[in-house]
């Protein structure tokens, strides 16, 4: 995938969450707040979330071709290792469900949103 092709679909998964720009993305990135691991069929971003009694490494979005972008995986799981993270976790659509246990990845909850308007 060219550049401009991955940066598209980083867009497409941002829009479907309405949380963030590609701009905050490139900020968060630049100031260290998120990671990216960049391949030749996809993207990985990923931010570290510390809570009381555990650290993981979120994986924000994957975004790419698979199961090439899926390749990436073993060095997404050797950064979370090194930075100290006793899992990787994931807010996924639902036909990630499917993908992911071909990846070691297990299912542990359901995300649900309600979008409140103020006024």
């Amino acid at each position: 995938m060219t550049p401009d092709q991955k940066i598209e679909r980083i867009k497409k998964a941002l829009d479907r969450s309405g949380s963030h720009h590609w701009s905050d993305v490139r900020a968060l990135l630049e100031k260290g707040e998120c990671q990216i691991f960049d391949g030749e069929h996809g993207v990985w971003i990923t931010e570290i979330r510390q809570a009381p009694r555990a650290r993981a490494l979120h994986c924000w979005i994957v975004a790419g071709e698979l199961p090439g972008v899926m390749s990436m995986q073993a060095a997404v799981e050797k950064y979370a290792l090194a930075h100290g993270c006793q899992k990787i976790t994931a807010g996924v659509r639902k036909g990630w469900r499917y993908i992911a246990r071909e990846y070691g990845w297990k299912e542990t909850g359901l995300m649900i949103e309600k979008e409140l308007r103020h006024g």
